[in-house]
């Protein structure tokens, strides 16, 4: 991947390969600086995919729990750990009950 400058638009351009997407299709993304597209280029690589985190029903159903009841997202994590932690005392860390 490379960016370069789109002459039609006097803007730097990124097209981004099919395998980076969401989509599953080739992206053409636009920047206004060559610094900015080459950012694009190493979030990219870093996280494997310009697209947005996928989040599945179950993990906004328990987010939005866990907001309802006030707690901060250190807190659920905290929970999530400590409910951990007194299963894995309870029922050996070799074994995962069915909740």
């Amino acid at each position: 991947m490379k960016v370069k400058w789109y002459e039609t638009r006097k803007r730097w351009r990124l097209i981004v390969p099919a395998r980076f997407t969401g989509t599953g299709k080739k992206q053409f993304i636009l920047f206004k600086s060559k610094s900015g597209g080459e950012a694009e280029i190493r979030r990219i690589l870093n996280r494997g995919s310009s697209s947005k985190p996928q989040i599945t029903e179950a993990d906004e159903a328990a987010f939005t729990l866990g907001k309802d009841e006030g707690l901060s997202p250190q807190q659920m994590l905290d929970a999530i750990r400590l409910s951990r932690s007194s299963l894995i005392g309870r029922f050996g860390k070799n074994t995962r009950p069915q909740i």
